[in-house]
């Protein structure tokens, strides 16, 4: 494998979603290949040698991906384990029927997801000792996926009475002790938003987890302290690096390892953009630990009109794809709207005030013109919200 080689397909790896969507590439190039003497051959150059370790890691996830009934990587079996772990608790720490309905909700979306999601493993994993610890959970999935689905179907107000308040504080309290227990067990990523987006829970419901911990159970909260001071050193850390590749990819027009830069790339990585007061805590952050960075970073913010009110503010893409848009005194049809957030969606790019004018001035300028997307991921109908009554004189 030469240099374009290498190039061409550590820029396919880290520009596509997907891994299996490159399998074919990563065989071409990858099955005949020694990597040791490869990264020997390279030893000079960091930058190919980085690139080097990137493909030789993809191809061996691909390769054990390939060796498995499950058609998934072990890293993706693990997170599947880990998520029906948390049902199998949801059922043990809750006895109505209308939480964990609305927990199942956010977790599978739907009833065909959770199946989905485990079908293959019920099916081929009978004498897999990775299944092993999971196994009686396998054996109970009809019992979870059967409740899911009767009410999802039935729109649970119909089927489910509502629980007394004292049931709900007991079950809201051992659920809280549940979470706040796996974000000190967690050592695979010391990221906040990770760790909810992997429980389906949100910043206030997990500040709201806290307090009630703080209250009822001081030694779990001291716990957590700890753990939330380490990850925020550890983060700390992160942004620094992060500030790195950004400085240096300001000034190449790409990053260290040789993939892409542009305005979009900027505006997922940089860090505190979820913040309300973005551009202080940004310039805070570089006085202290980026004061090389700190001008250069600023300047690109400002420039690239980042430090506008709202720039960072999150938008939803179903509503911004059901109607027209003007971008650059331009007229843009549904459809136009409908591809730039589509090509967000692609990138994993927040979808933000900033990223879609930006797609906007890429679509215009013809940058990219197409529209091969799943409409789902845009218009899929979220499912409404459920109220629990208060009381029994409530309930339907």
């Amino acid at each position: 494998m030469d240099v374009t080689q290498i190039t061409e397909l550590y820029n396919l790896l880290t520009t596509s979603d997907n891994i299996f969507n490159v399998r074919g590439k990563l065989h071409n190039l990858c099955d005949k290949v020694d990597f040791e003497v490869l990264e020997k051959k390279y030893l000079s150059s960091d930058k190919i040698s980085r690139m080097i370790k990137y493909i030789k890691k993809e191809y061996l996830a691909t390769l054990e991906a390939e060796k498995t009934v499950y058609k998934i990587s072990d890293e993706e079996l693990n997170r599947r384990i880990a998520k029906l772990k948390i049902v199998d608790e949801l059922f043990k720490s809750c006895n109505n029927p209308y939480i964990r309905f609305d927990r199942l909700s956010k977790m599978f979306k739907n009833p065909n997801i959770m199946y989905k999601t485990y079908i293959l493993l019920i099916r081929f994993g009978k004498d897999d000792p990775k299944l092993n610890e999971i196994r009686p959970l396998l054996n109970n999935f009809d019992k979870y996926y059967h409740e899911f689905r009767d009410n999802f179907k039935n729109d649970v107000g119909k089927t489910v009475r509502a629980a007394y308040k004292d049931e709900e504080k007991e079950t809201e309290y051992n659920y809280a002790k549940f979470i706040i227990e796996q974000y000190i067990n967690r050592d695979d990523s010391f990221n906040l938003e990770d760790f909810l987006n992997d429980y389906a829970i949100s910043v206030e419901l997990f500040h709201q987890f806290i307090k009630l911990i703080k209250i009822k159970n001081k030694s779990l909260y001291y716990e957590y302290v700890l753990k939330a001071h380490s990850n925020e050193r550890n983060l700390k850390h992160a942004y620094m690096f992060t500030i790195d590749d950004l400085y240096y990819a300001i000034h190449n027009n790409e990053f260290i390892y040789g993939n892409k830069f542009d305005l979009l790339e900027f505006i997922k990585l940089i860090p505190f953009k979820d913040e309300a007061a973005f551009l202080n805590k940004l310039d805070d952050f570089l006085a202290i630990y980026n004061k090389v960075q700190r001008s250069t970073i600023l300047n690109y913010v400002k420039e690239n009109n980042l430090d506008e009110k709202d720039a960072f503010k999150p938008l939803n893409p179903k509503e911004i794809q059901s109607k027209k848009g003007i971008i650059n005194g331009q007229l843009l049809s549904e459809t136009d709207m409908h591809t730039i957030v589509a090509y967000l969606i692609k990138r994993d790019i927040p979808i933000c005030k900033a990223s879609v004018k930006e797609a906007g001035k890429m679509y215009l300028n013809k940058e990219f013109s197409f529209a091969i997307f799943n409409d789902d991921i845009i218009t899929r109908e979220r499912i409404k919200p459920i109220i629990i009554p208060n009381n029994k004189k409530d309930a339907i």
